[in-house]
């Protein structure tokens, strides 16, 4: 049995959960790259990465863009392979078969010795755009959400017969089929449809307030508030039958099969286990660049809408409570774990062969 090795980096949570998610179907190890480089760093690295992509979103779109040249992607990949010895080191100790990464890190870190070893690398992409970054000539095979993504590979030099489109990391709560109407009696809640307001750990949406005050009486609200302590006594103080205010909610996909529409940023794992679910969208915050990009992608489908006033939300909520049926959703995704356990009984065979 060939042995696996699931790598993602925690800069923010989706390209952990896309790894996690899917690691005990293979019973594999999965590790966070970050943490083969010094402790001090990594949280440094980390903390820079929230900073950039949250107050100084300027600056992410300034690096983003420049990284994506081709003179800017082999600037980065040098760092990373100067970074990440450790972690080259530990690959030569454990000798892995398959390295399934969920982050554009690795493939530069172990190219050199990946020409030594005889494992096979395996990318999957978690935006539905992909960036200069995840192209490597030493990836063997690419796994992309969407024929954008696909396209973007192809352009920077990957091969079209090595890219598998449309499969989906979900975690495993979202492939179960439940009945919506035991879900909405577990909430004690009735037949009016439902928002899902769920952004980041801050917990911070614009026009909650006035959402609220408009549509009390059409939705029924989940609101998942993190960390905000404010939202959390706002939410307390004007409390309400069908207002459910939560910090965090491990079943998470219980709320998103409830929801009818979800105001929520788009990160790459929340898009596509909305999608996996036939969700629509609405976004009031974004991260430019590649969630810039999940947008685009999800307006060009119509099944998302960016909004920048709340006139701008009040007028796409009232045209999707006059159809909120998602019966011909535009997008499909197929569970990768199938999938993917059949590319790996392959190359085991070819291995042995």
């Amino acid at each position: 049995m060939s042995k696996i090795l699931f790598v993602y980096a925690s800069y923010g949570n989706g390209h952990k959960l896309a790894a996690e998610s899917i690691k005990d179907f293979f019973s594999a190890e999965c590790v966070d790259i970050l943490d083969y480089i010094p402790s001090w760093l990594k949280r440094f690295s980390v903390w820079t990465y929230h900073f950039v992509s949250g107050p100084a979103s300027f600056i992410w779109r300034i690096m983003f863009m420049l990284s994506n040249t081709f003179i800017g992607a082999k600037f980065v990949k040098f760092i990373e392979y100067l970074l990440f010895w450790r972690f080259r080191r530990y690959l030569q100790e454990t000798n892995p078969d398959i390295i399934i990464t969920t982050h554009f890190t690795p493939p530069s870190v172990i190219a050199s010795i990946k020409r030594q070893k005889s494992f096979k690398l395996i990318m999957y992409v978690t935006d539905m755009i992909a960036h200069r970054l995840w192209y490597s000539k030493s990836v063997d095979l690419y796994f992309a959400l969407t024929d954008k993504a696909k396209d973007d590979l192809v352009k920077f030099g990957a091969r079209p017969d090595k890219i598998h489109v449309g499969y989906a990391s979900v975690r495993s709560g979202f492939l179960v089929r439940y009945d919506k109407s035991v879900l909405k009696a577990k909430w004690s809640l009735d037949d009016k449809p439902c928002l899902l307001f769920m952004a980041s750990n801050l917990g911070r949406f614009p026009f909650l307030r006035r959402v609220l005050s408009d549509y009390s009486d059409k939705f029924n609200f989940f609101i998942i508030y993190g960390r905000n302590l404010k939202l959390k006594a706002y939410l307390e103080q004007t409390s309400k039958a069908n207002v459910i205010a939560l910090p965090f909610y491990s079943d998470i996909w219980e709320l998103m099969y409830i929801c009818d529409i979800m105001i929520t940023k788009p990160g790459g794992m929340t898009v596509t286990e909305g999608c996996f679910l036939k969700k629509k969208f609405v976004f009031t915050t974004f991260i430019p660049g590649q969630e810039e990009g999940n947008i685009n992608i999800l307006e060009q489908a119509g099944v998302g809408k960016r909004v920048g006033t709340y006139n701008e939300l009040k007028k796409y909520l009232d045209d999707l409570m006059t159809d909120i049926c998602t019966c011909n959703y535009p997008i499909h995704f197929e569970d990768i774990r199938l999938k993917l356990r059949g590319i790996i009984d392959d190359l085991s065979v070819c291995r042995r062969s």
